[in-house]
């Protein structure tokens, strides 16, 4: 689908994105994400954008929340240095597709890919017979 990053002043940079499965406007916030608009087929961009301009005041009070949680979060990169009781963990990026995590003598080394890729694939794809087994 089409998807058009707009800048709005006291807001920032929102993601507007026509979705096949979206029957009205939907402002979604996530951590480390931001703001997320779908957008109906049938509506324009610029209707979206009105839209959102009418509930600014919204985000920001909803934006101010995110970003208090943003800080509470640990995250790590090359430069973290973590130890549990056993082993020391060790961040990588390389020129890949996947992540590669290896365990030995009190080191945990974890490789990942420079870019993450946006669309995530199922870990496990469960047949009918496997659903029944899950669901019970």
């Amino acid at each position: 689908m089409s998807e058009k990053s707009i800048h709005i002043d006291g807001v920032g940079n929102i993601l507007f994105r026509h979705s096949y499965s979206a029957r009205r406007l939907n402002i979604s916030i996530r951590p480390f994400v931001g703001v997320r608009v779908s957008v109906p087929l049938g509506m324009s961009y610029i209707n979206a954008v009105r839209f959102v301009k009418e509930r600014k005041l919204w985000i920001v009070q909803h934006l101010n929340k995110i970003h208090e949680f943003e800080k509470l979060q640990t995250q790590f990169d090359e430069n973290s240095s973590y130890c549990t009781k056993h082993h020391k963990l060790h961040l990588r990026t390389a020129d890949r597709i996947n992540i590669s995590v290896r365990i030995s003598r009190g080191e945990i080394n974890v490789v990942y890919p420079m870019t993450c890729p946006r669309k995530r694939d199922p870990i496990v794809k469960l047949g009918s017979k496997e659903k029944k087994i899950w669901a019970k």
